[in-house]
């Protein structure tokens, strides 16, 4: 994040705080803002820009076709095998999604839950990968719930984290041989991370390993 403020951002129109960064397979760099305001103390909307390796400007993310602000506040981004962007965009009217936009920064879906799942809360993600399979999968705080889609946003799986006694989930990454890791926020100083490992590709189902604790949060 550091790094954002050293490129040469003479193509923004107003000071903004970024607050997600990715990098895609071609190297290129993506990182989602969200916008304070401008010199009129007009709202600015949330973006995500796509940089150069050297910090230049590629491409900006912030309005669809009828001029409608794509992002409020873009929490986590990931990318799939098609070269989509996939992005946690967390407003803060709790209308929390995940949406998808193609290489042109067309929406190609928007998923916000599913009913099925008969959560007790609102959808509240906190974070997001991509599987090597192409398989997205989202971590629900409030739910303790895994929510695993396909490339077109449908639900095809959901991992209820209480059988593996894991509650709060707040960030992933994927490791090899499809390997997921999840960390836990706790109210003491025993915080977790645990391994898990992703055992089907076309419907991804998750194996327990092991919980390391005692770490800082």
């Amino acid at each position: 994040m550091e790094n954002f403020y050293k490129f040469n951002k003479f193509w923004l129109s107003a000071k903004v705080l970024p607050t997600a960064i990715h990098v895609l397979h071609n190297n290129k760099v993506v990182v989602g803002t969200a916008g304070v305001k401008d010199e009129l103390e007009r709202e600015i909307p949330g973006q995500v820009v796509v940089l150069t390796e050297n910090g230049k400007k590629y491409q900006i993310y912030e309005f669809d076709s009828n001029k409608e602000a794509l992002f409020t506040v873009p929490h986590r981004i990931t990318s799939n095998i098609n070269r989509d962007i996939i992005v946690l965009d967390r407003p803060p009217n709790r209308s929390v999604r995940l949406r998808s936009l193609d290489n042109e920064g067309n929406i190609k879906w928007d998923y916000t839950g599913s009913p099925i799942l008969n959560q007790k809360h609102y959808f509240d993600p906190w974070d997001l990968v991509t599987t090597s399979h192409d398989s997205i999968i989202t971590c629900d705080y409030s739910n303790d719930i895994l929510h695993i889609l396909n490339s077109k946003g449908d639900l095809i799986n959901n991992i209820r984290l209480k059988t593996f006694d894991i509650s709060r989930p707040v960030s992933m990454a994927i490791m090899e041989n499809e390997t997921l890791l999840i960390g836990c926020r706790s109210t003491t100083d025993n915080a977790k991370i645990h391994k898990l490992q992703i055992m089907s590709r076309s419907y991804p189902i998750i194996k327990y390993i092991l919980h390391c604790t005692n770490l800082p949060e």
